[in-house]
């Protein structure tokens, strides 16, 4: 669970964990909560960080970080949600239960990370403790 660089950590695990970089200052609000929920007072030195689909909570929109469903992938007994969060360069993934109530694309959603499940790393793609 703990990686030692992006390398790693990009390998291991399908879907692949979510990369977020650190936000510059006019990045869009979304962007940073997402930031600041996921490292909260991090030291400068951390550039980017990680965390895994399952990790990721899917909320009613209007709660938690807003992000817009680009894409969802029932899978049976799981299923994959492809998102975007504005100002955030890549989609992110949320895995999440068939108990969980129905999800479309298109639908408007909130995100709750799981801040003690993220990973920290420098602009080397070292882990920072």
């Amino acid at each position: 669970n703990r990686p030692a660089n992006e390398f790693v950590a990009t390998f291991l695990g399908a879907p692949r964990i979510n990369l977020v970089d650190r936000p510059g200052a006019r990045a869009p609000l979304p962007h940073q909560a997402l930031w600041q929920a996921l490292t909260g007072s991090a030291p400068a030195s951390v550039q980017r960080a990680g965390l895994r689909p399952e990790h990721l909570r899917v909320t009613e929109a209007g709660e938690g970080i807003a992000a817009s469903v680009v894409l969802a992938e029932h899978l049976g007994d799981s299923s994959i949600l492809h998102l975007r969060v504005d100002g955030v360069e890549a989609l992110l993934n949320a895995k999440i239960g068939a108990d969980h109530r129905p999800v479309a694309t298109g639908q408007a959603v909130g995100l709750v990370p799981g801040p003690s499940w993220a990973l920290a790393f420098d602009a080397a793609g070292r882990l920072v403790s």
